[in-house]
């Protein structure tokens, strides 16, 4: 699977994944982008594509995390997604 193809596939539903745990939309796409160039970066490391999907969604996972970090205590995840 090429990067083309994972935006293709993957985009909407992290996308609506991020959306549901994070207070400000406006940071939604910050941190989309952040995880889709960590994918990017990672992509050959993924040794079978039948666990890219939970791959992906921990990478998601973990750029909210980054930015929640970087942001401070004022973080824009919703309380009860930690």
């Amino acid at each position: 699977m090429n990067a083309n193809d994972v935006i293709a596939e993957y985009q909407s539903s992290l996308r609506a994944f991020l959306l549901s745990r994070m207070r400000d939309p406006s940071d939604v796409d910050d941190v989309l982008q952040d995880a889709l160039t960590k994918t990017f970066q990672n992509l050959h490391t993924l040794q079978s594509e039948e666990k890219i999907k939970p791959w992906l969604f921990q990478i998601a996972q973990n750029a909210m995390m980054d930015h929640h970090r970087r942001r401070g205590p004022e973080a824009s995840i919703k309380a009860g997604d930690l």
